[in-house]
């Protein structure tokens, strides 16, 4: 920009959310630049043909969504649940995914998040492997892959292939839908076992993966879905007191909870020789996500 001199002019525009980054440090010291020009305006007054009835609409599903996707105020209510510094070191440059390794058949896990089976996201699959440095466990990640817009039994077939492929026969479900993909994965000769996942203990799981991230013993592919919904998850304080982790309004998390669990579950079954993990809602017998 050096090249226009005094006429250059960077303009940046963004949806508020934590308090961090350049918007908010800028916002902070606007009085002392004399070169720097911040404009913070809400949805009402910068696009008047939106309603005023719409706006109240949202601001009473959501109050806290409402002050920082309408009104452009940082809130202290949600923040970042993981520092994108963690999660850039963590990530295998160029690897997407990792072949088979016999020497590690007892170490590995599959997990998958189906919930695009309820009508919103995708179905999620992953496999990871432990690893061991000293006493020190840690984890690899070695697939991850989804389905929108598909059959349930054929979103089966292929997750069954994928696990015989790395000697999988065991498989987590959650209670969504457990009896109906219970009967699906025995039918290909895979033992299905029932794991909760509901909201009272997804937080406690995905701490641990917050702090596999911040200490470094969790390595991620370059999968860059499941990146970008790492770097959104946020943490939320409810009007009791308590904090919820997911996806930010809008947005989604299934590639992120498939990542936590694998990570969650290969530190629980220390001495497993191996499983998977799904989670699932069925919906008349195909998905309704998106990929």
């Amino acid at each position: 920009m050096i090249r226009f001199g005094g006429a250059a002019r960077l303009l940046k525009l963004s949806t508020p959310w934590q308090k961090s980054g350049v918007i908010y440090d800028e916002l902070s010291h606007r009085d002392e630049r004399d070169d720097l020009l911040v404009w913070q305006a809400g949805t009402a007054y910068m696009t008047p043909r939106v309603s005023r009835e719409l706006l109240e609409k949202e601001r009473q599903a959501d109050p806290v969504y409402f002050a920082r996707e309408y009104e452009a105020i940082f809130t202290d209510d949600s923040s970042a649940l993981i520092p994108a510094e963690d999660i850039n070191l963590a990530v295998r440059a160029g690897v997407r995914e990792l072949p088979f390794v016999p020497a590690f058949a007892s170490q590995y896990v599959a997990c998958a998040d189906a919930s695009g089976l309820s009508g919103k996201d995708s179905f999620t699959f992953g496999i990871g492997h432990k690893t061991h440095r000293g006493d020190q466990i840690g984890v690899s990640l070695d697939l991850l892959r989804g389905w929108s817009r598909r059959a349930v039994k054929e979103v089966v077939t292929e997750i069954s292939l994928a696990m015989e492929a790395f000697s999988l026969k065991r498989i987590y479900l959650d209670q969504f839908g457990f009896s109906f993909l219970h009967e699906l994965f025995s039918q290909r000769g895979i033992e299905a076992v029932q794991m909760a996942w509901s909201s009272a203990n997804k937080a406690p799981i995905f701490l641990d993966l917050k702090l596999a991230l911040a200490q470094g013993t969790l390595k991620l592919l370059q999968h860059e879905e499941s990146l970008r919904q790492l770097r959104f998850l946020e943490s939320k304080k409810t009007s009791g007191g308590a904090f919820l982790i997911g996806a930010p309004r809008g947005q989604h998390d299934d590639y992120a909870s498939v990542v936590a669990m694998l990570n969650f579950q290969l530190r629980k079954n220390s001495e497993d020789s191996g499983c998977a993990f799904l989670s699932v809602a069925p919906q008349r017998g195909s998905l309704r996500g998106r990929f």
